[in-house]
């Protein structure tokens, strides 16, 4: 194993460069710019698959860009994944990876007049025993973005304004925008809901509890530290994030792929429980559906002919 710590940018673009079988590109950050130098000379056949996470107030603050989608969506051979909890970053070229602290991002990769310190451990992933099943897992969890996902994410971008950005510091610096607590980090790509009652959601987070049960108000709480949201939004910025953690969560896009058509409620209950490998997912369903509609009414609707509800995109 040896460490790398100068010229990171060139070292990768370099590996890049010279792959010919595969490349995988890990990181919670990416700018486009910076991802769009390192595959350049990229060989258009050899497979590549980027996965990173998108949250709205890290695009806002200009840590991600949503154009990296485009820059991988244009190329063939390629696959563009989320992973909401990834704080990883590694990078593979064949047999040779690099695991550390850098992102994807002019300033981690010494490609900017101020540029930070960082490192990457290089090493052959024949090395490694745990390491193809650690990159395996990462995959598994991750899901491809999808065109709607993008304009989605553009469309909430739109309703973020000047204020918003700085709140989270602005001026595009790379900065983990919120420090979570490491032993209960957000765990979106295995989230579904523990709370019946979504409409309580924002009177938890701003301390107006005074209507709500105490068993509710725990499971409301686990929520929202899943959501990893930070503190002291108002109300309409605060749901415009809850939105962008929900259509980003691995669970959700699966179920729109699923909803090709307006599907009944066993439907979905027995599809949601074969995702969760579980024998029944009746309860699961109930609570997600209920967030669903609290907070994506417009892409969600039910009705209940015959006893039955009827689930589906508008």
């Amino acid at each position: 194993m040896i460490i790398e710590w100068s010229q990171l940018g060139e070292r990768l673009a370099s590996e890049c460069a010279q792959c010919t079988r595969e490349a995988v590109l890990v990181a919670p950050f990416m700018k486009a710019a910076t991802l769009k130098r390192i595959v350049k000379d990229l060989n258009p056949l050899v497979p590549l698959h980027c996965l990173t996470r998108w949250r709205m107030e890290e695009i806002a603050v200009g840590v991600s860009d949503l154009e990296c989608w485009d820059i991988i969506s244009e190329r063939k051979n390629s696959r563009f994944m989320l992973l909401p909890n990834l704080h990883t970053k590694y990078y593979r070229f064949d047999g040779i990876a690099f695991l550390g602290s850098a992102n994807i991002t002019m300033a981690a990769l010494g490609w900017s007049t101020s540029s930070n310190t960082e490192a990457l451990a290089r090493f052959c992933i024949d090395d490694v025993d745990t390491c193809k099943k650690f990159e395996r897992d990462l995959l598994t969890l991750a899901v491809d973005v999808t065109p709607e996902l993008v304009s989605d994410f553009k469309e909430m971008m739109e309703n973020f304004s000047a204020a918003d950005t700085m709140r989270w510091g602005g001026g595009g610096q790379e900065q983990e925008i919120v420090q979570a607590d490491e032993g209960h980090g957000s765990r979106l790509a295995f989230w579904l809901p523990r709370s019946r009652s979504p409409e309580f959601l924002y009177d938890a987070y701003s301390g107006q509890v005074d209507a709500i049960s105490r068993d509710g108000l725990l499971a409301l709480r686990k929520d929202l530290l899943d959501f990893d949201l930070p503190p002291g939004l108002e109300k309409t910025v605060f749901l415009n994030l809850v939105q962008s953690r929900l259509v980003s969560s691995p669970i959700i896009i699966k179920l729109d792929q699923f909803l090709t058509v307006k599907r009944r409620f066993g439907e979905i209950r027995t599809w949601l429980a074969a995702q969760l490998e579980v024998r029944d997912a009746k309860d699961e369903w109930q609570r997600l559906m209920r967030w669903l509609l609290e907070f994506l009414s417009h892409r969600y609707t039910t009705n209940t002919p015959n006893y039955s509800e009827i689930f589906g995109r508008k």
